[in-house]
């Protein structure tokens, strides 16, 4: 990464969706609060986001930021206190808990840092999970799925269970699982975190071909530099607040020099 002097100028753009794509994931005036009264805690304030399909986003930030609670809200797993998350065409606020549980399964693949396979189960197995949950597992499904782990390197594990893997193919194990049932929305926390350098490079680029050869939308959290570069663009999140939103490598080389600026 090459830093300049002084970092470049990084305007917020709220609504700011990049061009990419019809827009996949939209955020209007969003507000998450825990709490009541004087011990309320706002998580995220007033949230206006775009994210079109194809778009690679990474999320930056500080801990407690709001990028945890921002993510769960993108993944269906929680609802905001005031404002409209619309997921793939889908407002969320409109559905009931099955309808959300359903739509989570089929349209959105998450990606954990520590992976969440079950032990129990075969790697082929694991990546079948989404199906078995939908009661339709079949001999078509079980082909996908070896197809899957052979995409990501793992074609000679697929009888192996997690306890036989090492971290970096537990993790590929998991992005197979997450493509398994061909997701519009792709998210990611922390994918890279308990992984090696060249590993956490091969994760990365497998999250990047979902979005440039089948138009998945990708948003990864991350506290890497470095791995916040691989995506189109870039978000910083403070104070529950967008802070910045720009395109990735601008973003970082700003992110990186004000960092080292405040050090």
């Amino acid at each position: 990464m090459q830093l300049g002097a002084r970092a470049p100028e990084v305007c917020p753009q709220r609504a700011a969706g990049h061009g990419v794509g019809r827009a996949v994931i939209e955020l209007d005036r969003v507000g998450k609060r825990y709490g009541t009264g004087d011990g309320a805690v706002h998580a995220l304030r007033d949230i206006d986001l775009r994210i079109g399909a194809g778009e690679f986003v990474s999320i930056m930030g500080p801990s407690g930021s709001g990028k945890s609670t921002l993510l769960n809200l993108l993944s269906a797993l929680d609802r905001p206190t005031s404002g409209r998350v619309v997921l793939d065409g889908r407002d969320i606020g409109t559905l009931g808990d099955d309808e959300i549980t359903l739509f989570r399964r089929n349209r959105i693949g998450l990606v954990f840092q520590f992976f969440n396979l079950l032990p129990t189960m075969t790697a082929v197995e694991n990546v079948l999970l989404p199906r078995m949950l939908g009661g339709r597992a079949t001999p078509a499904d079980r082909a996908d799925a070896v197809a899957l782990l052979q995409q990501v390197g793992l074609g000679h594990r697929l009888g192996h269970r997690p306890g036989a893997l090492s971290g970096g193919e537990m993790q590929r194990v998991a992005i197979a699982r997450a493509f398994a049932t061909a997701p519009a929305i792709i998210l990611a926390d922390e994918p890279t975190g308990n992984l090696d350098s060249a590993t956490g490079a091969e994760v990365l680029r497998l999250l990047r071909a979902q979005a440039e050869t089948r138009g998945a939308t990708v948003v990864m959290v991350t506290h890497d530099a470095r791995a916040a570069a691989v995506g189109s663009r870039l978000i910083e999140i403070r104070d529950g607040r967008i802070a910045h939103d720009a395109a990735a490598q601008v973003a970082v080389d700003a992110y990186a020099v004000a960092a080292l600026a405040s050090g």
